[in-house]
């Protein structure tokens, strides 16, 4: 028999786990209760437990004794009020940037040729990407689009040589790309900086993750830039060892929704019933809430408690879904040197 998933669903401080994984530590070392391996043995235990017993938790990361410096923590662009945040994402879908790449809220896919600052290790040189505008019928739940959702979103994938690749492609109207010489355009360029440093943000939660859990990175997570673009560019023959290197894609999904009465007794969800197909799946979300998983043993939904708005915070929190890719890779039928959940 399954087990109950029903909330309340676990938590898990993260602080030190993702401290030690990306070389950093809390300054005031009264703030590490036990020792260094105790702690992050703990915190492995909880995760591993988590999994097993909900398949989801929630996470938080407290980098309030964290010096605010050049190079710091990928979840710095997080540590941050829930306004802030909230005002971060309405910029993507402000009407002057929409305006600017022709946007239909009821429409389909636009996908869109943006610029945003580099990594840290790339150098000063702009990066050519692509985003991707889901108005509401794209946002359907059935393969029709009958029924558009009440939302908005965009899509963002990390992957570089993907987004390159993609930026050729002919279903990307270069045309759409928000004007630079625009009075608007400052703004917008900084809006779109806001999806490649979440992206990053949540990897840097996934990799902790991951790692905490006990599985190889090769496994379902690369750290490493992939050579997507030096296997295209080579022949299988000549380097067949290189072909064998796999990446990873990470893909943002960064939701608007509209609002919706309480008084509506008809009102549709935000989004239809589904399984979170890949490995993990980070969300963040806001005070207000909605976020829901479903315990097939109760049959019946429970709602994912939503952070309390506290201006003052720069602890990050955060809901960690274990994806349909990695619970059947992780299952143990075959892999005995991988964690059974």
């Amino acid at each position: 028999m399954s087990p109950c998933t029903c909330g309340p669903h676990p938590c898990v401080n993260l602080t030190t786990a993702y401290l030690q994984y990306h070389k950093k530590r809390p300054h005031d070392d009264s703030t590490i209760i036990c020792s260094e391996d105790e702690e992050l043995t703990s915190c492995h235990q909880q995760i591993r437990q988590a999994c097993r017993s909900h398949g989801c938790f929630h996470v938080s990361i407290d980098l309030t004794n964290q010096e605010d410096e050049e190079g710091d923590s990928p979840m710095k662009c997080m540590a941050k009020p829930i306004e802030e945040v909230e005002n971060e994402i309405e910029s993507l879908f402000s009407p002057t940037l929409l305006d600017t790449i022709d946007a239909d809220l009821n429409g389909g896919l636009v996908k869109v040729p943006i610029k945003t600052l580099p990594s840290p290790n790339m150098g000063s040189q702009f990066m050519e990407e692509v985003a991707t505008f889901r108005g509401r019928t794209a946002e359907s739940g059935d393969e029709q689009q009958s029924n558009p959702e009440p939302k908005l979103s965009w899509e963002f994938c990390r992957c570089r040589s993907a987004r390159t690749e993609e930026c050729k492609n002919d279903d990307v109207d270069s045309s759409r790309s928000p004007s630079l010489d625009s009075s608007h355009a400052a703004e917008n360029d900084t809006s779109w900086n806001h999806l490649s440093n979440w992206t990053d943000a949540l990897h840097s939660v996934a990799a902790v993750v991951i790692n905490s859990i006990g599985i190889s990175q090769q496994v379902v997570l690369n750290e490493k830039d992939c050579d997507c673009l030096l296997r295209k560019s080579v022949s299988r023959q000549n380097n067949a060892n290189l072909l064998e290197d796999k990446c990873n894609v990470d893909l943002l999904r960064c939701f608007r929704y509209d609002a919706i009465s309480a008084d509506d007794e008809d009102q549709q969800l935000g989004s239809s019933s589904h399984t979170d197909w890949g490995s993990l799946t980070v969300v963040w979300q806001d005070d207000k809430g909605g976020l829901q998983t479903y315990c097939h043993t109760c049959e019946k939904w429970s709602n994912v408690a939503a952070p309390e708005r506290n201006s003052s915070s720069k602890t990050i929190h955060l809901f960690v879904h274990v994806g349909d890719f990695l619970s059947l890779a992780t299952h143990g039928e075959g892999m005995a040197h991988l964690p059974i959940w």
